[in-house]
């Protein structure tokens, strides 16, 4: 976790961007610990990562019995409170990822977003939300 907040700050990812991920790696090993590993102590979680071509990949194995992807029940919609006391993890990661992929037995899960591209679609929204700003402020 620290040495990939210190790749993440290398390549100048940072603040909100840089949370982001680490909420995500946060989120997915605490589902390995809690619903995978199920309490027992003689087992344990895996999180590594690897950047590729500008694509960051999370990758988080626990050894534990997994679980059927296809049974979570679906993400609240865009009006609805969130009360599931399962399945908000996964959530989050299919929302702030660009792919999440199951595989094993459904005790590994591999998310993978595209930074040069997330960064260069914030760098352009931060410039339109300027130049939105400065239009106002003239009229």
């Amino acid at each position: 976790s620290s040495r990939l907040a210190m790749e993440l700050a290398y390549l100048g990812i940072v603040n909100g961007q840089a949370a982001k991920i680490r909420t995500i790696a946060d989120e997915l090993g605490t589902n390995g610990l809690k619903h995978g590993l199920t309490g027992d102590v003689t087992k344990k979680v895996f999180i590594g990562h690897s950047l590729i071509s500008d694509v960051l990949h999370l990758r988080v194995e626990d050894e534990g019995l997994g679980f059927k992807p296809e049974e979570l029940p679906p993400p609240p919609g865009e009006d609805e409170i969130d009360l599931r006391v399962h399945g908000r993890g996964i959530t989050l990661a299919q929302g702030m990822m660009d792919s999440i992929q199951f595989e094993g037995r459904g005790n590994i899960v591999t998310v993978a977003s595209n930074l040069r591209e997330r960064i260069l679609n914030a760098i352009q929204e931060t410039s339109v939300e300027t130049l939105f700003k400065h239009a106002k402020s003239d009229d």
